[in-house]
């Protein structure tokens, strides 16, 4: 896409995929030249790929005008051939869904296969289960409105809880007895609470206000984190919930998936530095103030690739979703730390590898994964993909 060859002449750069990315797109790939000069691409803005199509000046050398969608579907469109006036390629369907892994989870060994849990249609995350993994509630987004809906697993019952729209993220205590959730916008996010049943769960108790997302509750349901990502940077926040007291104790210029420890002492997050290189870190809750970065604990070196973290209900494992050049994050991984302590004890080690059409999905906020007693907690991506055909004229 960036080089243009003629017979008998050496390449030369064109420069259109550097237009692209100022026009946000992180990854361009050329597939089909059409008639008219307009070149058709896989293009890559945020988590969606699908393809789009372009006019090029004569000599190849700029775009004209704007790029435009090729096809009308955000799930994804890929190899492209032209022939015939007709313009044929693949087209992905994903069905988003959460999934239970059944595992030893404080030895990090999985011990059968995955369970779907849910099964509408809606986008389904921000997931939280209780303790004894009975209970899941979790956040479904259709159309731009995001609802709560409490699944009861041993039942198979499924009803919607809490605000009629926009609750967005939201975590459930241990014993699954109430919730909290965030509304508004980021930066101004307001946490409330629910009760899951009974006249409790009519009434919603006032939290916090503008205070961040609810990102996780200590396994006694008293300390809650808090994560405000807003430019110019992140930090994370702790709430005590018998006090009402709240602090900010970590900041950063982006942190990504932060989790709280299941007793409520450590913390872990992802750090972006630069432009491309992550780092998983832990850092002990600080009694007063923030955590220093130089107390840190690093977890694994530096890497152009994204991954999340999450802990073990004992809270000395770490689980690492990784990519390892794979472009999802297939590969689950785990981290032993020193009990006390909490940094690592030997090198990570692979639980498991997931495979298409079946894999995880890659947000740090909606999707995050989880683990408690028996079981590991994750959004996967079903993967379908058929051939279609269009006339790209009209």
């Amino acid at each position: 896409m960036v080089d243009h060859y003629a017979e008998g002449t050496s390449p030369r750069r064109t420069g259109l995929l550097a237009a692209l990315h100022a026009r946000g797109f992180s990854d361009a790939f050329a597939q089909v030249w059409l008639p008219g000069d307009e070149i058709v691409f896989s293009g890559k803005r945020g988590d969606q790929i699908t393809l789009w199509r372009v006019k090029v000046s004569p000599d190849r050398t700029q775009m004209i005008g704007a790029p435009v969608r090729a096809t009308d579907d955000d799930s994804g469109d890929f190899h492209g051939a032209y022939a015939a006036g007709h313009l044929v390629f693949d087209h992905v369907k994903v069905a988003l869904n959460l999934w239970s892994l059944p595992a030893d989870v404080n030895q990090g060994r999985v011990t059968g296969e995955p369970a779907r849990l849910t099964s509408t249609d809606a986008q389904k995350g921000a997931a939280s289960l209780s303790r004894d993994g009975r209970k899941l509630l979790y956040s479904a987004e259709q159309r731009g409105t995001f609802r709560l809906v409490l699944n009861d697993l041993t039942s198979g019952s499924e009803k919607n809880v809490g605000p009629s729209e926009n609750a967005f993220y939201s975590v459930l205590n241990g014993d699954g007895s109430r919730y909290m959730y965030g509304t508004g916008v980021p930066g101004l996010i307001d946490v409330s609470s629910r009760g899951v049943s009974g006249w409790r769960s009519w009434f919603s108790r006032s939290v916090c206000s503008h205070c961040g997302m609810p990102r996780g509750l200590s396994d006694d349901g008293r300390f809650l984190l808090l994560w405000n990502d807003t430019d110019p940077g992140s930090h994370l926040g702790l709430l005590d919930t018998q006090s009402g007291k709240a602090g900010t104790i970590a900041m950063g210029s982006h942190f990504y998936g932060p989790e709280l420890s299941p007793d409520g002492s450590w913390i872990s997050f992802v750090v972006k530095s630069g432009e491309h290189d992550f780092r998983g870190y832990i850092a002990r809750v600080p009694d007063s103030g923030l955590t220093l970065e130089s107390d840190w604990i690093p977890l694994n070196p530096a890497s152009h690739e994204f991954q999340m973290l999450f802990w073990s209900p004992d809270g000395n494992l770490l689980y690492i979703l990784s990519e390892h050049g794979e472009g999802n994050l297939n590969w689950l991984e785990a981290e032993r730390l020193d009990p006390r302590s909490k940094r690592p004890a030997g090198q990570p080690f692979t639980v498991c590898r997931f495979k298409e059409p079946r894999v995880p999905t890659m947000d740090p906020i909606w999707n995050h994964p989880a683990a408690v007693q028996g079981k590991i907690l994750l959004e996967l991506g079903d993967m379908s993909t058929n051939v279609w055909m269009m006339d790209p004229a009209h």
